[in-house]
């Protein structure tokens, strides 16, 4: 046992330590302390660890699930199956609206989706319900189709809260939607979402059709995962059909400020309900606008008659300026060759008696444009027309173009044409020539030879004065063609109506030709053909031109005797121009 001098020795002892022995002692006790520490933060960090896996484990859990169905509509429209609670306590449930009651007792009928079962709960005074974020919302505003959670009583199928699920989503679309029935997904964008024929689709309450949705109809989806649950209808679709359409060259409307299409009479364009401002466009009307009002499953027509078409000048050039001219069916008549026409697509017909008929369909899209066309003759409707001339050789002049000398044969539609005669020597005749199916096929005309100037003549001798000259013929007068020549094809020697050709020195000049008093002119006898009578002769005062014809003709067509034709031995200005018949003779 130490006595009290060796404690007190100890002491001192003690404190006669050295300083470095003091300062190893400190450092041991730090470095204790920080090991002391260390081990609290592992086992912190630990707990912690520990919890975060419990959340994501739950988390997890509840989202085990989607692979559940969904009652068919047929089950959907029967009474519920309700699901007896067997335990007692309070409970958790997630699901799918699929019925409400409103009226005494308040009930909510859930699609429960973690088991797949169909179950009622019951509303009382002390139910909360509440919208996702946790403020209170009325009971009608919990539609069907919603996936709500909830609390209950497992005994009573009492809720407690009722509350707008914040594990769904929702989302609203107007138009642009893009269905594909059968791989069974709906695509918005660049998400694509599937459903089943088990998902419920409402319009207004009451059940509805995926085939029934139209891409422009307004809907919400309600979905859990990748998979949607409900789909409401909360706009449908119409559509706008146009009348008259093909009225508008290369048509476009615009439908609000979303749709831009070709103009189609035919083909209905479907929009959601409402009113819509339309637009219509095309390369011959001013812009068309109107505001349509479309109603679901219904079709609002727009009667595009009345639009207002941009106009423009059309020349045509026609190398027939007497031509008819049909636009679009309706005749149509032209001044300065110009006419004023709407843009747009039109059908210009031109014809003309003897000529083929020219057709064309053309775009009229300009302000000022020109069309040349140009009509030919129709070779089935052409008339071989032969012309001859007494004396021949004579040029023949067509509507003011030679077509060659006569004898000569000429190719013309029905019409009425002009024909002019020219030979040197003789007068130019004119003649007017119509043809048609009935008129003749050839024609004589014959020649006046050019007058020759003679010497006064003494009235003394009993010759007649200028004043005692032969009447002109009448200003209708016109050729007669020659009778009874079948075919023009015939020639002098077949046909005794063809006269033959006069001697070179006939006529005799005038001064080798004695005119004998008037009233002892001899007249050389008519020759008859074949002993066909002769027609009795005119009234005194007459030429021989006068006398009247026989079912031959008249005696311009009787063949010639030795003093040449009638014709030419009244053209013999001596008998012709200065003596007047004797009468009775």
């Amino acid at each position: 046992m130490a006595t009290g001098y060796d404690r007190t020795t100890q002491r001192r002892t003690a404190q006669r330590r050295r300083p470095s022995e003091r300062s190893s002692q400190s450092a041991r006790l730090k470095a204790r302390k920080r090991k002391t520490n260390l081990a609290v933060f592992y086992v912190a960090t630990l707990i912690v660890g520990v919890v975060v896996a419990v959340f994501l484990f739950a988390m997890a859990f509840q989202t085990i699930g989607d692979t559940i169905s969904l009652p068919s509509p047929a089950q959907q429209a029967q009474e519920p199956v309700v699901t007896e609670v067997v335990r007692p306590g309070r409970d958790r449930a997630f699901g799918m609206v699929t019925a409400t009651n409103t009226s005494s007792p308040r009930t909510v009928t859930l699609h429960l989706i973690e088991t797949g079962r169909t179950q009622r709960f019951n509303m009382t005074e002390a139910t909360a319900v509440l919208d996702r974020f946790g403020t209170a919302i009325a009971f009608g505003e919990v539609n069907m189709g919603q996936i709500v959670d909830i609390l209950y009583d497992a005994a009573s199928g009492d809720m407690s809260e009722l509350s707008l699920s914040g594990q769904a989503w929702e989302q609203q679309h107007r138009g642009n939607l893009n269905i594909n029935p059968e791989a069974g997904t709906i695509t918005i964008g660049n998400q694509t979402h599937t459903y089943s024929s088990q998902t419920l689709v409402l319009n207004r309450g009451e059940p509805f059709s995926v085939a029934q949705i139209n891409s422009e109809d307004a809907v919400t989806l309600v979905g859990y995962g990748n998979k949607i649950w409900s789909i409401r209808l909360d706009g449908g679709h119409g559509s706008i059909r146009f009348e008259n359409a093909d009225r508008v060259l290369n048509g476009r409307v615009t439908v609000g400020n979303s749709i831009l299409t070709g103009l189609d009479g035919t083909r209905p364009i479907s929009v959601i309900e409402g009113t819509h401002r339309i637009i219509v466009e095309g390369a011959n009307i001013e812009n068309f606008l109107a505001d349509v009002v479309v109603r679901q499953g219904e079709t609002s027509v727009v009667n595009l008659l009345d639009v207002t078409f941009r106009q423009g000048t059309l020349q045509l050039n026609i190398n027939e300026p007497d031509a008819t001219i049909i636009l679009n069916g309706e005749v149509v008549e032209l001044e300065n060759g110009r006419m004023e026409m709407d843009f747009g697509i039109h059908i210009l017909r031109v014809e003309k008696t003897g000529f083929t008929p020219v057709q064309e369909e053309f775009e009229f899209n300009q302000p000022f444009m020109r069309m040349d066309l140009e009509l030919s003759q129709d070779r089935n409707l052409l008339h071989q027309i032969l012309i001859e001339t007494f004396p021949s050789d004579a040029q023949v002049f067509l509507d003011d173009a030679l077509v060659g000398n006569s004898p000569t044969v000429v190719e013309v539609g029905a019409g009425h044409f002009h024909v002019v005669l020219r030979r040197a020597g003789y007068e130019e005749r004119h003649f007017p020539l119509t043809v048609d199916e009935a008129s003749p096929r050839q024609y004589l005309l014959h020649l006046v030879q050019q007058q020759t100037q003679l010497p006064p003549v003494d009235n003394n001798q009993g010759a007649a004065a200028p004043g005692d000259l032969l009447p002109p013929l009448p200003e209708d007068w016109a050729p007669v063609p020659s009778p009874g020549i079948p075919d023009w094809n015939l020639t002098e020697s077949d046909s005794p109506l063809i006269p033959p050709a006069v001697p070179d020195n006939w006529p005799p000049a005038a001064e080798d030709m004695p005119l004998p008093p008037p009233d002892n002119v001899p007249l050389p006898p008519l020759p008859p053909p074949d002993d066909i009578p002769l027609p009795p002769l005119p009234e005194p005062g007459g030429g021989f031109d006068d006398w009247p014809d026989s079912d031959l003709g008249g005696f311009d067509d009787w063949p010639d005797s030795e003093w040449g034709g009638f014709d030419d031995w009244l053209d013999i200005p001596t008998h012709d121009d200065l003596w007047a018949l004797p009468e009775g003779n």
